[in-house]
């Protein structure tokens, strides 16, 4: 006589070995999403920094003395898509960081979103990647110049030329 169905212990076993699978592959999916978040996060700020030369070369904003360190909001940048946002949610307190030799200019970024995400001190643009974004920013630096630079400037939301405080000297993460 053949029996149909499965008894208790079968039916235990498959339970047991799927509850292992999901424990298993629950963090590998978040983790995967939260890669992928940053990743955007990156693109985002690449984007920003993409709007800022663009502000720059229509003479909206002008970059001029090399001895100042200049913030620019990203509240301020209007791209193709909008107002920009990270993954997480709307950049709450970020900048685009403009240095200039004279010759050359040199893009950082320091910011976090509404859910404390981001990167607290500057960091170049160009040699940014999704390890660089942290999570849970307590706060981030805006009162730091670029190496011997003795000034900021933090345009306005217009980006009419803002406040101009002494800076603290630093080396920022490269």
């Amino acid at each position: 006589m053949k029996r149909k169905g499965f008894t208790l212990i079968e039916l235990l076993a498959v339970i047991i070995i799927l509850g292992i699978l999901f424990l298993v592959a629950i963090p590998v999916a978040s983790q995967h999403v939260n890669n992928s978040k940053k990743e955007t996060y990156v693109d985002t700020i690449k984007k920003l920094n993409d709007g800022v030369k663009a502000l720059i070369s229509d003479n909206r904003i002008h970059i001029y003395n090399y001895d100042t360190t200049y913030y620019i909001p990203v509240s301020a940048i209007d791209l193709e898509t909008g107002k920009a946002r990270s993954p997480y949610g709307e950049l709450n307190n970020a900048y685009i960081v403009i240095t200039t030799d004279e010759v050359n200019l040199s893009y950082y970024f320091v910011g976090k979103d509404k859910q404390d995400i981001g990167i607290g001190s500057l960091k170049l643009i160009n040699k940014l990647n999704k390890s660089d974004i942290g999570d849970v920013m307590s706060s981030i630096d805006t009162g730091v110049g670029v190496g011997d630079r003795p000034k900021i400037m933090i345009f306005n939301q217009d980006l009419s030329e803002g406040a101009v405080t002494e800076a603290t000297s630093t080396v920022p993460e490269q």
